[in-house]
């Protein structure tokens, strides 16, 4: 299986992931430009006339299914930011306040559980809704991530359509139809 990722420089089959986890990625894929990203996207305006997109935090470990995931919700309804590891999430966390963070548990310099604890102690994010989005399907692993504070907790493999619905319940937003 090979997903086109409509501009990309890469396309990302099923064998770049663990043989442990299944991807199966259809969804209509809105065609976006080099430049059209540069000049930052979407926005919308409200009846207010302020415009206001909500930020969701993509944090995984994986380049390529960060690549999906911002891939499939990226919307005009939500700007999409990334980082790589535990450390730059909280950096970026602190900076950008996200809505909504979408959040591995197993990753390097910081892992998710700490950065959820440290969203979770500072008042300032307080509402920030947090999923975990992890490939650990173990009830223990499971209550661990809801006990520490997490909204949601959505395991790998998950369908696209599922992850657009759970990003739409998190932060009252609609489910983007291209």
């Amino acid at each position: 299986m090979a997903v086109d990722l409509h501009g990309a420089d890469d396309l990302i089959s099923q064998g770049d992931f663990p043989s442990r986890q299944a991807y199966d990625w259809r969804v209509a894929l809105p065609r976006r430009t080099r430049a059209h990203i540069e000049r930052g996207g979407f926005s919308l305006t409200t009846r207010s006339g302020i415009r206001r997109r909500q930020t969701v935090l993509i944090v995984d470990d994986e380049p390529k299914l960060r690549v999906l995931v911002h891939t499939t919700i990226e919307s005009p309804y939500y700007q999409v930011i990334e980082a790589c590891d535990g450390e730059e999430a909280w950096t970026l966390i602190k900076e950008r306040k996200p809505a909504l963070v979408l959040l591995d548990l197993k990753m390097p310099r910081r892992s998710g559980f700490e950065v959820l604890a440290a969203i979770r102690s500072d008042p300032e994010l307080r509402g920030t809704q947090v999923m975990v989005l992890t490939a650990s399907d173990q009830q223990a692993d499971i209550d661990a991530g809801v006990l520490a504070g997490a909204d949601f907790y959505l395991t790998k493999p998950f369908s696209p359509a599922d992850l657009l619905a759970r990003v739409a319940e998190a932060i009252g937003g609609r489910v983007p139809s291209w």
